[in-house]
């Protein structure tokens, strides 16, 4: 009985990891590997991106920034990173959220401490 009710749960959370899509990453271009990087958290990899000459404020399809991914995942040091390389934090995407917005709606408390000591500093 207890392995019936397991395997249809697994089969219930394969059918939703399958409906949601596959999140491959896109490595092709500097712009990508950025965007990539800020959504894993891969600070070698965003810096290797930004190396090859990424726009720190590319968007992907829903005019995310990569700023708007490390926010949204709670990636601190990408934030910090990403900051530091000139990213905006008031960009909107296609919805007109900003990655300041953003981490309010998110309760991300640590980075609104470090957008709010960026934006007193510009």
């Amino acid at each position: 009985m207890a392995v019936k009710s397991f395997m249809r749960v697994l089969i219930f959370v394969f059918f939703v990891i399958l409906s949601q899509g596959c999140n491959r990453s896109d490595l092709s271009t500097p712009d990508s590997m950025l965007i990539s990087a800020a959504k894993n958290g891969d600070i070698k990899l965003l810096q290797l991106a930004l190396a090859k000459g990424a726009y720190i404020n590319t968007t992907d399809e829903r005019g995310g920034t990569a700023l708007h991914w490390a926010v949204y995942y709670g990636h601190k040091e990408i934030v910090k990173l990403l900051l530091m390389h000139g990213a905006d934090p008031l960009i909107k995407d296609k919805n007109g959220i900003t990655p300041y917005r953003l981490a309010e709606m998110k309760g991300k408390k640590e980075i609104l401490k470090l957008l709010n000591k960026f934006r007193e500093k510009n």
